[in-house]
């Protein structure tokens, strides 16, 4: 029952919120989906150190957010792979 409530209120304050961000513009939208990631990947990378397991956390956020950006602003100037 806890869970349902809780996810309850994740639906109704999140679903407006990213209509919300999809109709304010790209850049609102791209700052938005890279926080969620960001503490997505961080819960990621916590679950392995109950097995005393350590993955690198700092790098693998480098590089999943250097592919996006980079490819985000390339596009906003004109260039093309």
């Amino acid at each position: 029952m806890k869970l349902t409530k809780s996810r309850s209120i994740v639906n109704f304050l999140g679903i407006p919120l990213i209509v919300f961000l999809v109709f304010m513009g790209e850049y609102f939208f791209l700052f938005f989906i890279s926080v969620v990631n960001f503490f997505c990947l961080r819960e990621f990378y916590l679950l392995p150190r109950s097995e005393k397991i350590y993955p690198q956390f700092i790098q693998e956020n480098l590089n999943i957010y250097y592919i996006p950006m980079t490819t985000f602003i390339f596009a906003q100037v004109g260039m093309k792979f």
